[in-house]
């Protein structure tokens, strides 16, 4: 819904990589340009992405594919 209210054919979202492969998906069918941006042990390297990015969308506690708890309690 986000992208279809507040962004354009052609401005660049960022979505994990590795991630969830669905995630794409609403972002191609609108003709945004997909960064596919890396992760580490923390999630989403945030320093990698372009100042021209407009979205950035990320896994909920747990990145997908490695599973990976963002948030684990110690």
């Amino acid at each position: 819904m986000i992208s279809q209210v507040m962004l354009k054919k052609g401005d660049t979202v960022a979505v994990e990589d590795p991630g969830f492969p669905g995630a794409r998906s609403p972002f191609l069918h609108r003709e945004m340009n997909i960064y596919p941006a890396p992760v580490d042990e923390e999630g989403m390297m945030v320093n990698t992405l372009s100042k021209r990015t407009k979205l950035i969308a990320v896994t909920p506690s747990h990145q997908r594919p490695t599973n990976r708890c963002l948030y684990e309690r110690q």
